[in-house]
């Protein structure tokens, strides 16, 4: 697994049509927007996931991205992607899929 940072997937040309591609298409979660809510009294309150994706294909791409959430008025919801991880394959990406959802209640 390759792992790169913002400052890096935001220049270069072939990530940052990566990084364009999951900002189109994540979509807050609705309990997030209600914890974001609840709390957007509270100064740089955020919240951080990781969010695992196969991409189809041909040749199908397997990542993983990070992304932190704000409350931010009038607008609502902000998000920013940390980072973004590329698997070499199938195997890799389901073991650290499973490492980091290893006792999580959520499914």
């Amino acid at each position: 697994m390759t792992e790169f940072k913002r400052e890096f997937f935001k220049t270069d040309p072939v990530m940052k049509k990566l990084w364009q591609l999951i900002m189109q298409n994540h979509k807050v979660a609705k309990h997030t927007e209600k914890v974001l809510f609840k709390n957007r009294h509270v100064k740089d309150f955020c919240e951080e996931a990781r969010h695992f994706v196969e991409l189809p294909g041909e040749n199908p791409l397997y990542i993983h991205y990070d992304v932190a959430t704000w409350w931010k008025d009038p607008a609502g919801v902000k998000l920013r992607i940390e980072s973004i991880g590329v698997y070499d394959d199938f195997l890799e990406y389901q073991k650290e899929r499973a490492r980091i959802t290893e006792g999580s209640t959520l499914n």
